[in-house]
């Protein structure tokens, strides 16, 4: 259950096929031509602002987007993210820098290496742009068994870690404090 199905949301994949050949273009400069993209990994896309974070901050609980990732037999090329309405679904943003993609893939092998049930839970991307942090969320019902991979942060010491729901929202708050520290001047 850790992934959506996607013949559920097919649908919000239709402007994948309106890219495929200015995608396909690119693979190819990288090596890497696919004849029939491998779509897999759906999980929805969560969003966290500055102003929700802070010692009552809660995990937000609506997704703002479909992510998914597309493969060939070399594995990940792309993470594709798709907007939630099914009247006009748009290709919000593709992802193809492979450390990018690589780092996806790693911190749901981190996740699977501590939580082994796949039958529980649910796989999210979670994203709080202005500290430049993305995690893989493992979601339960009960929230306090939630799991957070880092997937992009720049500190380094918290990158290999695996983090449950208050460690990882201490961690976006302590980040968020520093925010405070930073020279404006310096372009932050």
């Amino acid at each position: 259950m850790w992934f959506k199905q996607l013949s559920d949301h097919a649908p919000l994949a239709d402007p994948l096929v309106e890219v495929r050949q200015l995608l396909q273009r690119h693979y190819e400069k990288s090596g890497r031509a696919l004849s029939a993209p491998i779509y897999s990994n759906l999980h929805s896309g969560y969003f966290m602002t500055l102003d929700e974070i802070g010692a009552k901050a809660k995990f937000p609980n609506e997704p703002k987007s479909l992510r998914l990732v597309e493969s060939d037999s070399n594995g990940p090329i792309a993470l594709h993210e798709l907007s939630l309405d099914k009247d006009k679904p748009r290709l919000l943003a593709t992802f193809v820098d492979p450390r990018y993609t690589s780092n996806f893939d790693q911190a749901i092998l981190k996740i699977k290496s501590h939580v082994k049930d796949e039958t529980k839970g649910e796989i999210r991307h979670l994203s709080v742009p202005a500290l430049n942090v993305e995690a893989v969320w493992l979601h339960f019902d009960e929230e306090k068994h939630d799991r957070f991979a880092l997937t992009r942060n720049f500190n380094a010491k918290d990158s290999g870690k695996l983090h449950n729901g208050h460690d990882f929202l201490a961690l976006l708050e302590k980040l968020k404090n520093k925010l405070g520290k930073i020279d404006e001047e310096m372009g932050a």
